[in-house]
This record gives structure tokens, sequence and C-alpha cells, in this order.
């Protein structure tokens, strides 16, 4: 791998802000744009920088650990109703981060392009303030918001109801009502307080996520729906856990997963509000007298039921070839390690673009979709169903066989940062 040199400035910055499933994708970029020899820095939450740094990434922290821990700590950021409360003024506290860590870099001189994951809006405030060159990646096909495939949103049932026609323009009209209100305020201060022309929130979910040029879809083909713009480019899931290829398991691990095969339970990086649901999965797993592997936070001084054990990091791609069934919430980069292994996946969405990617993989028949209320009987049930059944594990198989590798995606992803360069 080529390292950039510390004395020179990067040509490349990334900014990644949000959990796991959003950092990863970026990360796996940046060490693609390193390994050809680009200058990268990369900018994200405190939690990811030990393992990218480790990695042989310049990493710099978006928000101090005091902060990650205060909004993962918020019930809140998990309730539909209440999650753009918890997590807007986060969102803005990293933007505000972004420009104060590239502000010194454009004053010396330095001209970097930017790659930006979703909410990585200090990414659009600085190519607005310096006229710097800006790419979205957005790792979830729900926030392209395809007009001819529009995405399940929390708290927007409503609009399933509708024609498909009708479903953008009926968006439009509740985000200019509702959600603008509530951002503009401290979007309008963000951009004050660093020298730019007053522009209120308008559409800022729906449209002023995206770079107005290239822009970049970390998934396959077809998997945001039919195509309607010439600007976006769908690489294929990078499917990076956070571990180098190849990364072992560690030996205290390897017989008991080959010898038991346990059922995978994740709740996702930034979920620290799923104890209650942990413990339902491990009970479920209980009666159906099958291992359990939880993966991920979890309360701290449980004593789980049955042959269940309990992991904060493992290397994922490791993981998967000793399962026969996944049970997460819908991010998409669990969500996408586990369809590339081949497989079946019963996904409990919680807030943010879970349901959108969950539909989108029982529409492909990988998944089955249930509530987190779902109790501990429904739970077992679905769980021996899934377990039984051979041609939904064939299935799963077959659709990992149609997937781009994950060396492959990275690489295209890559490639368009690099003609955004030239």
């Amino acid at each position: 791998m080529t390292s950039p040199r510390a004395d020179r400035p990067p040509e490349v910055v990334v900014v990644a802000v949000g959990s796991g499933g959003d950092v990863l994708p970026l990360a796996a970029v940046a060490l693609a744009l390193q390994a050809r020899g680009r200058r990268v820095q990369m900018l994200c939450p405190a939690s990811q920088q030990p393992r990218l740094s480790a990695l042989g990434l310049s990493v710099a922290p978006l928000l101090s650990p005091e902060q990650e821990q205060a909004l993962l700590a918020d019930p809140a950021l998990w309730q539909p109703a209440r999650a753009l409360d918890s997590l807007w003024p986060m969102a803005l506290s990293a933007a505000q981060a972004t420009l104060a860590a590239l502000d010194p870099l454009v004053q010396a001189g330095a001209r970097p392009l930017l790659l930006g994951s979703t909410l990585a809006l200090g990414a659009r405030l600085a190519a607005e303030r310096w006229q710097l060159r800006w790419i979205t990646a957005h790792g979830a096909p729900a926030w392209l918001f395809n007009p001819h495939d529009f995405p399940r949103l929390p708290g927007a049932g409503w609009l399933r109801a509708w024609p498909a026609a009708w479903r953008a323009p009926a968006w439009r009209w509740a985000e200019r009502r509702w959600l603008d209100p509530q951002l503009d305020p401290g979007w309008s201060a963000l951009r004050q307080a660093w020298g730019l022309p007053a522009q209120p929130a308008r559409q800022l979910i729906s449209r002023g996520l995206s770079s107005p040029g290239p822009l970049l879809g970390m998934f396959p083909d077809g998997w945001a729906g039919p195509p309607w713009t010439q600007r976006l480019h769908c690489t294929g899931f990078p499917l990076f856990d956070g571990h180098a290829a190849g990364t072992p398991l560690p030996p205290a691990w390897v017989d008991w997963l080959a010898e038991r095969r346990p059922i995978v339970g994740l709740a996702g990086t930034a979920m620290w509000q799923a104890g209650a649901w942990q413990q339902r999965l491990a009970w479920a797993a209980e009666r159906l007298g099958r291992p359990l592997l939880l993966l991920g936070p979890a309360p701290a001084g449980v004593a789980w039921p049955g042959d269940c054990r309990q992991a904060v990091d493992l290397p994922l791609r490791a993981v998967l070839p000793h399962t026969d069934l996944v049970v997460s919430h819908p991010g998409v980069g669990t969500t996408a390690l586990a369809l590339a292994a081949g497989v079946p996946q019963l996904l409990v969405p919680w807030a943010f673009d879970h349901a959108d990617n969950a539909a989108r993989l029982q529409r492909r028949g990988v998944a089955r979709v249930v509530p987190p209320s779902t109790s501990l009987p429904g739970l077992v049930r679905q769980m021996q169903a899934m377990l039984a059944d051979r041609a939904l594990r064939a299935h799963c198989r077959a659709v990992a066989a149609t997937l781009p590798p994950g060396d492959q995606a990275t690489a295209a992803a890559a490639d368009v940062v690099e003609a955004a360069l030239r």
C-alpha cells in the first residue's frame, strides 16, 4: 500500500458521517485511492478512528467521543417520530467540524476533492464556500429519492397508499411543510457562521444531500430502481467489514463457529438501545435449541440463555460462512455482507433507511421482515421456518453469485473519483 506523504496536502478528503454502514464503504474507497498513490485524508466518527488508522489511513475525528456517546445513548435516535431531533444537531456539529478541519488546508493552498457520505453536510458547505469538487456516495438507495421507485420512509407510510406517480410530489410537499422548518434554524445559522449567502433549508433531505455532479451509489445497478439520471454511478457493494481482506477469526472462535453454526444476531454499531430485543432473540434461539452469536454492542453483565456468545468486533466476512441465518437491523453494511455470503436474513427495521433496505431485500426473496415489537413466539416461528427452508438457502446462494465482488465495486468507485480529479 502506498502511504500519503505527511508533508503534502491531501488530494482527496473523505468525509464519512454516521454508523459503520456509512463509514466503512468510504474507508474502502479511501484505501483503494491510497493504494493508487493518491494522498487521502479521512474525517469520521472517533469510534472508527483506531481501526482505520491501523489499516494505514490518515484519520481525524469529526466528533469527540463524548459527543458520539451522548448521541448513541439517546433513546430518541431510534424512535422514528423523534429521531430527527436527536440526529440533526449531530449532523450540524459534524458539518462544523468538517469546515473547521478543511479551513487550514484551503488557506494553505490545498484544493482537495471531497468525497462525502449521505449526511456529510460539511462537504456540501465546503464545496460551496471554497468552490471545491464534491462527490456524494450514498450507501443506501433510499437517499436518492428515485421518483420511479420512491423509498419507504419512517413516518411516511401514508405515501404507499398514493399512486406511484404522486409519491415524490407528495413527499416534497410534506418536506416543505414539516421538515424544512425543523431544519432551517440550525442550517441557516451554520451558513451564516461560515460567511455563506443566506439560503433557507429547502428540500434539504430529498435534494440537498446529493452532489450536483457525479454521484455514487454504493450498490449494484438496478438496486435503486429504474435509472433516472446519468450522474449516478452504481458500483456494487464494497463489502468491507473494517478488517483487512483475509483477516482470520481469533483462534478461540474458530472451533465453536465451525462446529456449532450459530444463528448470528446483529443490532448495528450505532444501536445501543437493543438490549431487550437481543435478550428476546437469545431466548428464541434457546427455544429452538440453536446456538447464537450476538455481534456488536450489548448490555454488560447479562446472563444470556442457552448457548449464546457475544462479541463486539469479529471480522464479519469470516463469520458469515459459519451460519445459516442472520437476524439483524437492515443496515446496508450488514445486509450487503450477508447477501454476498448467500445467507438468509430475518430483518428488524428500527428507523432511518431500515424499512426501505428491508423491503428491497424482501422483494428479491432473500429476507423476511418483522417489526421490533415481534413477540417471542412470533420470532421463534419465523426463525424456525427460515432455518428449515432449503429452497430459501439455495435462492440466497444464487443471488449472491450475481453480485460483483467487493474489490471490484470499490475499484469502480475509486475510478469515478479518479476521473473527477483529472
